[in-house]
């Protein structure tokens, strides 16, 4: 009956019981893609846990999941979502075909972007920014406004 004894511990001193269960808050720092030294395959699990974290933090900060006192989900792990966003881009651009790249990413964007404080455009003006060949900004174009 360990849920019994956790219970008489927390009863019988309650500041001793949160001292010892509860877990201290400590900075995280997400390590930027291009600061690690990762061979493709290593590149794309990165990119493919980091689209993942991403897409959380972004369903946490549109749904009251977790408290932070600095209002963002993101800020956990020191970082802010469009920076998030362009690393993301950044190294998916030097594994995954640029047609799919740019579908996920204005889809990924379109689902994750209806937190107030995060304007669309904004988000797919870095995609654009990430994208350097015109013909393949021009096909951006063109997915965002058959997604918009």
């Amino acid at each position: 009956m360990i849920e019994e004894k956790h219970i008489d511990e927390l009863i019988k001193s309650p500041a001793r019981f949160i001292e010892k269960n509860i877990i201290r808050k400590k900075q995280i720092e997400l390590p930027d893609l291009e600061a690690l030294e990762l061979d493709m395959k290593e590149l794309k699990v990165t990119c493919k846990l980091y689209q993942e974290l991403y897409d959380f933090l972004c369903y946490a900060d549109e749904n009251y999941l977790f408290n932070t006192s600095s209002g963002s989900p993101f800020n956990t792990i020191s970082i802010d979502r469009q920076h998030f966003l362009v690393m993301i881009l950044s190294g998916k651009l030097k594994f995954e075909d640029t047609t799919k790249l740019i579908t996920d990413s204005i889809i990924t964007i379109a689902n994750t972007s209806s937190n107030y404080s995060i304007n669309t455009m904004e988000l797919m003006q870095l995609l654009m920014n990430s994208i350097q060949e015109d013909f393949l900004r021009l096909q951006a174009l063109e997915k965002c406004s058959n997604v918009m």
